[in-house]
């Protein structure tokens, strides 16, 4: 489970090191003010894109392990109801 966890952190982290870089990057360009604030302008719509997909992605891995979940847990279910029974059966036999 720490593994589907661990790949939305480093998305994140892609994401947040991927606009820093861009900013800092940006604060040494040898551009116009107006250049620079068009390109971080552009970057930023880029970088919002990317976080929105990313979450996206993000919702449906934690909706598919929800599922998973749930249906081992009722699996789980039905496999300790049969040994339930097959105790009370074996009680009564003895």
């Amino acid at each position: 489970m720490s593994n589907n966890n661990s790949g939305a952190f480093i998305g994140a982290g892609l994401v947040a090191g991927l606009a820093l870089g861009l900013a800092i990057g940006f604060l040494y360009a040898p551009r116009s003010g107006r250049e620079i604030r068009e390109l971080l302008k552009d970057r930023t719509v880029e970088v919002r894109d990317r976080a929105e997909e990313l979450a996206v992605e993000v919702k449906g891995r934690v909706g598919n392990v929800v599922e998973n979940i749930r249906e081992r847990a009722a699996a789980e279910t039905v496999y300790r109801d049969i040994i339930k029974s097959n105790i009370s059966a074996a009680e009564q036999g003895v």
